[in-house]
């Protein structure tokens, strides 16, 4: 016999507990900062739920990619070892689960992101948990370029074990998902009613349109990218598809905005980046902070252009449309749910550099097409703010929320605050 089901507890009298291999660091004034794309949506979160509890990776100080201070008052932070990839943190699951157990005894839900780098310390549940799924672990061990050779076999193979993994934590009876993106969610394919399709955002509805064009309308076309210079981005498209485009638009600029190196990402690449220097004008920016800054990058380009080979619903496709880019971006993961081709931005083939510069073209020889794509891309940033992403949490959240006991196993009352750190 299945147990009595009890009504949703409201989201306001909820401890909730969030669990992410990724990053939040402790200045040495005690501020706490994480990147803008998760750092924002834990200070709207924090503001909305009863107790909110960050278990995190700590590194040892705040760097430029942890470029948002939560402002709202944690209940506790308890630190994760911080693990720079897959292997590493499953050598350190033993470390990782008991913080996991720690912390849903404590809590009556947990707020999970997948993928996490050690996904077997989520195993022992006890309790029910909220599981945001922001990345294909399989696209990424399928199409990254750090995986060359031989190293793609077991790369693979590990991607199915986590994949695996994760659907089993998905399919529990008191899980729910909030997926990045329709393929996601198909591919998990959760319960009934247990399934939600957000999209990422770092722009708060204030946000909206706070930076303007401050180029002449006369200056040169020109292309950004905005975004980490990893592998996956495909960085080689871009630079290849920009250099096709300067047959029809000569003048046109690339701007590529993100932290790390591009003599990093591999000898194609690198072909690449040399080419395109000789025959355009490509500049590197490095890392710019989420905020004013940011935005302005946004507001100054005439379109953006991300031509990766796996996503989850890019935050830089919102950010984009919000100060009036046009945005191309290739047809992968949950790119579709957040670009409806044609309509508020173009969708090209993944790894086709002519497509790319197709789409550029498009966009820089027909005024009015860009002109409707800048209006229909401001529409849909409306609806994709960090509020709208943090909806989809909460509603989650008290799908799988039933009435727990005030108090923890060992007796002492539920929301006592512990060491963080």
């Amino acid at each position: 016999m299945s147990p009595p089901r009890h009504p949703p507890a409201r989201v306001e009298d909820l401890h909730v507990g969030v669990v992410t291999g990724r990053e939040v660091a402790v200045g040495a004034d005690g501020s706490v900062h994480a990147d803008a794309g998760l750092g924002k949506w834990i200070d709207e979160l924090a503001g909305r739920v009863g107790r909110l509890s960050v278990a995190a990776a700590r590194p040892d100080r705040p760097t430029a990619v942890h470029d948002h201070e939560i402002v709202r008052r944690l209940h506790d932070l308890v630190p994760l070892p911080v693990m720079s990839g897959f292997p590493d943190g499953l050598r350190k699951t033993g470390r990782v689960a008991p913080v996991v157990r720690d912390l849903e005894r404590r809590c009556d839900v947990l707020l999970v992101q997948l993928a996490i780098q050690s996904p077997f310390a989520l195993l022992p549940v006890r309790g029910p948990r909220v599981y945001h799924v922001y990345g294909d672990v399989l696209a990424m061990a399928r199409v990254s370029d750090r995986y060359r050779g031989v190293r793609r076999v077991p790369a693979r193979a590990l991607a199915v074990t986590i994949d695996r993994v994760q659907r089993r934590l998905v399919h529990r009876p008191d899980a729910a998902l909030v997926a990045n993106g329709d393929a996601l969610l198909a591919h998990y394919r959760p319960a009934p009613g247990r399934g939600q399709v957000a999209v990422s955002s770092t722009i708060y509805a204030a946000d909206l349109s706070s930076a303007v064009r401050a180029r002449p309308p006369d200056a040169p076309f020109r292309v950004l990218f905005v975004g980490f210079l990893r592998p996956e981005k495909a960085l080689d498209t871009l630079l290849d598809g920009y250099v096709e485009a300067l047959a029809t638009v000569p003048e046109a600029e690339l701007r590529i905005v993100g932290p790390g190196a591009l003599e990093d990402l591999g000898p194609v690449v690198g072909a690449a980046w040399r080419r395109a220097r000789r025959e355009g004008r490509v500049e590197v920016v490095g890392h710019v902070p989420a905020g004013p800054a940011l935005y302005q990058e946004y507001a100054d380009a005439d379109v953006l252009a991300l031509p990766s080979r796996t996503e989850g619903t890019p935050r830089v496709l919102v950010e984009a449309r919000a100060f009036g880019c046009p945005v191309v971006a290739s047809r992968v993961g949950g790119v579709p749910t957040s670009v409806r081709d044609g309509m508020d931005g173009l969708l090209v083939p993944p790894d086709d550099p002519t497509a790319l510069a197709t789409a550029l073209v498009a966009i820089a020889t027909d005024p009015g097409r860009r002109a409707a794509l800048v209006a229909a891309g401001k529409d849909r940033a409306r609806r994709s703010t960090v509020e709208a992403f943090v909806d989809h949490l909460v509603t989650a959240l008290e799908s799988v929320t039933v009435c727990r006991s005030v108090l923890r196993d060992d007796g002492t009352p539920r929301g006592e605050k512990r060491d963080g750190w």
